[in-house]
């Protein structure tokens, strides 16, 4: 926390404004406040929070809030059937390596890591955002992030 997040660059599976490109570099987004969601597909977790994850990147989408997936340590192929099965239409990325994993120090999926405008880290949070109670932690990070870059 509070560190500078760790940029990548890597190849766009689809979904959002950036769907046509063929990469996505997270410094590309400075200026934005970023939600990387990292997972697989294989991941019971993973699949409980999507749904949620998916809502909110329209809720908040309009705040300026870009929602991010970085697919990992999974196949492409099983990815692209989870992506289809949840309709996730953020983009999404796709690791093959454990560079990024590394780089983010993520000791399971999901990881979600909050990043600011300025491109540092505010929040990690292993394990899902599942449930009631996930969502008001999210949704409460969230606002208190929008918040902190009215000041």
């Amino acid at each position: 926390m509070g560190k500078p997040a760790p940029d990548f660059t890597l190849p766009v599976l689809t979904g959002g404004p950036v769907a046509s490109t063929a990469s996505l570099a997270l410094h590309s987004l400075r200026g934005k406040p970023v939600v990387l969601n990292f997972w697989a597909s294989w991941c019971a977790p993973c699949r409980a929070e999507m749904p949620l994850l998916v809502r909110l990147s329209h809720a908040y989408s309009s705040r300026g809030v870009v929602f991010v997936g970085v697919n990992a340590e999974d196949e492409v192929a099983d990815a692209r059937q989870f992506m289809a099965q949840y309709h996730v239409d953020f983009p999404v990325v796709h690791s093959s390596d454990e560079h990024v994993v590394t780089a983010y120090g993520l000791l399971g999926l999901p990881t979600t890591v909050i990043v600011d405008p300025e491109g540092v880290i505010r929040d990690k949070e292993a394990g899902g955002f599942i449930g009631p109670e996930g969502e008001r932690a999210l949704v409460k990070t969230l606002d208190a992030l929008l918040r902190a870059g009215r000041r």
